[in-house]
């Protein structure tokens, strides 16, 4: 019988050979990244980063964030998925150039430092008022409690209300809480419509696939008057056919090989998830070295359920979801791949009418 006291020490050395390659194998801080700024009145970034893996140890996601969000300069950046720890990293990393709206936590979320929806807003924006809540009722399913968040501020003269969120996933009982929550996000943005006060920007990881028979309930298209359109889609009409961007099941493999060889049809369908998820606790978590990493670096993206959605009043110039195409999608220090197992949705959007 093995002793606990060598046990132990095997497993302390398994551990340490996990941590010397990591060290080995991490990548520089990020260097400078080609800018990429938006030429319209409100550029709006909506990212699941993936925060609970985020350590700042020997991969810094937080750096990798702060280089992407600096290149691609949005005035609003709403995070999902991200804790405590992540938004003061990614603000420290950003040296003052964001201000925190709001950061509001997941009730359900039994973890010490919550994950919940934040809004940063660029620092040359004055944030007039913000707020957070969690919509549903319970933390089980079918009305599983999510994350609603806002952020108002004038641009050229409007006011301008952004939410962000961040639906159930999953079919069954989760299907059906997000739904509701569907719901009660399209009650609440319609009471903000019927106003005229602000124009209205939705944001965040919605967990609806346009070929999905949620989609038409979430932009409002169906059943009830038109709330919100899809500002991706208003520029890349192809990402809400189904039947030429269709979700791709990581089972698939000639669905992924095609995206993989031709990397601007992921760009066109807007794929913006679909990576695997990172689940080796003691080279992840343990040593901050995630196998998904390396399945990610040679993969795409295969299904899109982040959106930035628009109320009346507001008109979409440009929308892009980064992709393998790009000259630096592999930048050291702020690679796509390892920042999270998403990618993020960029709109610019101008307002007027």
């Amino acid at each position: 019988m093995v002793s606990l006291r060598r046990w132990t020490r095997a497993v302390a050395s398994l551990a340490l050979l996990v941590l010397s390659v990591a060290v080995a194998c991490a990548p520089t801080p990020p260097g400078p990244l080609p800018g990429d700024g938006g030429t319209t009145a409100l550029r709006v970034m909506t990212y699941n980063v993936l925060g609970a893996q985020a350590d700042h140890r020997l991969f810094d996601e937080y750096a990798g964030w702060a280089a992407r969000i600096t290149q691609l300069q949005p005035d609003v950046v709403v995070l999902q998925e991200a804790q405590s720890a992540d938004v003061f990293g990614l603000r420290l990393k950003l040296r003052g150039t964001y201000v925190r709206a709001i950061h509001t936590r997941w009730a359900c979320d039994a973890k010490p430092d919550a994950e919940g929806v934040a809004i940063l807003v660029r620092a040359d924006h004055a944030v007039e008022s913000a707020g957070g809540t969690n919509i549903g009722s319970s933390c089980a399913h079918p009305s599983m409690r999510r994350v609603l968040a806002w952020a108002d501020l004038t641009v050229d003269g409007h006011a301008v209300r952004v939410y962000g969120t961040h639906l159930s996933a999953g079919s069954g009982a989760a299907a059906a809480s997000r739904a509701a929550q569907i719901e009660a996000v399209r009650e609440r943005i319609g009471t903000e419509i019927a106003r005229g006060e602000r124009r209205i920007v939705l944001a965040g990881d919605m967990n609806v696939a346009p070929d999905g028979s949620e989609y038409p309930h979430l932009v409002g298209s169906v059943a009830s008057p038109p709330l919100l359109s899809d500002a991706f889609a208003a520029v890349h009409p192809h990402a809400a056919d189904a039947a030429r961007c269709p979700s791709i099941a990581t089972t698939d493999a000639a669905g992924l090989a095609a995206l993989w060889a031709d990397p601007s049809l992921a760009a066109d369908c807007g794929y913006s998830a679909g990576w695997p998820k990172d689940d080796n606790f003691l080279g992840c978590d343990v040593a901050s070295w995630c196998v998904s990493w390396l399945d990610r670096a040679a993969a795409s993206p295969s299904e899109r359920i982040d959106y930035v959605l628009i109320g009346p009043g507001v008109g979409v110039a440009a929308a892009r979801v980064p992709s393998r195409a790009d000259v630096d999608w592999a930048s050291p220090g702020a690679e796509w791949f390892r920042l999270s197992d998403h990618l993020p949705v960029v709109a610019d959007l101008s307002l007027g009418g």
